[in-house]
């Protein structure tokens, strides 16, 4: 990702987030028109949740335009932020979700019966343990 932004001439650093740096690195990111964030939420050493989300929407505040903000990763949730753009131009209308064994009965064998290639994933885990 980093090579693909700088061969389309614009700059890009990798930085690693931690609590430990937390103000040496708002104090980088906060010059940048932007940034990508590639943190899944849960468990790491050195990142405590509740401070990565205050120093993204931090930034967010002071402008710095975000993919994806914190409040953006919270609205979206995980597994079924598709669903939540089936709608959009940008999604299929086709996505669904099945919260419960009764929902997924009932629909996930009528999306198999359009000959269409699905993907059915458990809607919890992102750091492989799902």
């Amino acid at each position: 990702m980093q090579k693909a932004i700088q061969a389309q001439g614009w700059k890009c650093y990798l930085c690693y987030y931690t609590d430990a740096e937390y103000d040496q690195l708002f104090a980088k990111i906060s010059k940048a028109a932007g940034y990508i964030c590639r943190i899944n939420p849960g468990s790491y050493k050195g990142v405590t949740q509740s401070k990565l989300d205050t120093f993204l929407d931090k930034l967010e505040d002071k402008g710095v335009k975000a993919m994806s903000s914190a409040t953006t990763m919270k609205k979206m949730g995980a597994k079924d932020a598709l669903v939540k753009i089936a709608a959009l131009e940008c999604g299929l209308s086709c996505t669904a979700a099945y919260y419960d064994m009764k929902q997924l009965e009932a629909g996930f064998p009528k999306t198999l019966a359009t000959g269409d290639v699905r993907v059915l994933k458990q809607n919890r885990g992102s750091q492989g343990e799902g």
